[in-house]
């Protein structure tokens, strides 16, 4: 298998003659290891953040007044993500970031892993790079942290897949890491805006994982928990509940993980103006 190289945005370095995954993973960090270049030049210093959940967006909560990014909440929504990118663009953001949970795809990939976007591919085909100056400040701040970090490509997807095989043929089709539903809207706001773009993803459910039943219930259209949801559709299918548990279990691990990611300082996810 050979990860496609003719990502005709990307500004940084792809990876070549990838014969299996971990190779491929191999090399993207032997890239993000290399000598860190300026990002390209901005007019202000202010990030914009798109998440698909509250907690999500919580985790950038410690960084502050005036040092947190712009955060905007779409509920998981893809269409929602690119309204808020947008209306992020129209404030005058430095760059675009989407950060949050995601669905493994690659099977080496467990709860609580991080993946930083090498490219975000789309529902329709082709691919969208991320800024590789951007990426590359970012591995080298987290490098001594005690995260498994790696940088590799993030798959778009309009709805959440539900089985181990629909997650399965995402792989095989796409090659990315993960797989999430705001990074695509994102990336082509970001895109459209000339503006630069980050991917942060924590892995929240691996790849031999199906997704339960409640877990496509349990989130409102402000990406907020439904509690009441949760433990109304779990007091009627009691067997559902071990599943639930570590599904939980796992989404508080990934959120750790952002957290520590969030963290790093002084600038936001690293960034910096050119």
């Amino acid at each position: 298998m050979q990860l496609a190289t003719d990502l005709a945005t990307d500004p940084g370095p792809t990876v070549r003659d990838a014969s299996s995954w971990p190779a491929a993973i191999r090399l993207g960090l032997a890239d993000a290891a290399a000598e860190v270049q300026p990002l390209s030049q901005v007019v202000a210093s202010r990030l914009g953040v798109v998440t698909a959940l509250q907690a999500e967006a919580d985790c950038l909560r410690a960084l502050g007044e005036g040092v947190a990014p712009l955060t905007a909440v779409s509920g998981g929504s893809g269409v929602r993500a690119r309204r808020s990118a947008e209306q992020l663009c129209a404030e005058g953001v430095a760059g675009l970031v989407s950060f949050g949970l995601a669905s493994g795809l690659a099977p080496i990939l467990r709860p609580g892993d991080v993946v930083i976007g090498e490219a975000v591919a789309l529902p329709g085909g082709g691919a969208l790079a991320t800024d590789a100056g951007w990426r590359a400040a970012l591995m080298h701040r987290l490098a001594g942290m005690g995260l498994n970090v790696r940088v590799a490509r993030i798959a778009g997807s309009d709805e959440p897949l539900a089985s181990a095989s629909a997650k399965r043929k995402a792989f095989q089709a796409t090659f990315a890491a993960a797989l999430d539903t705001e990074s695509h809207a994102v990336a082509e706001v970001a895109l459209s805006a000339g503006l630069p773009l980050l991917v942060v993803r924590a892995i929240a459910e691996p790849a031999e994982a199906m997704r339960p039943p409640f877990a496509f219930a349990a989130t409102g259209a402000d990406g907020r928990t439904r509690s009441l949801a949760v433990v109304g559709h779990l007091a009627t299918r009691p067997w559902e509940i071990p599943a639930a548990w570590r599904f939980s279990k796992n989404g508080r691990l990934a959120l750790d993980a952002l957290r520590r990611v969030a963290a790093i300082g002084p600038e936001p996810f690293a960034f910096a103006t050119g």
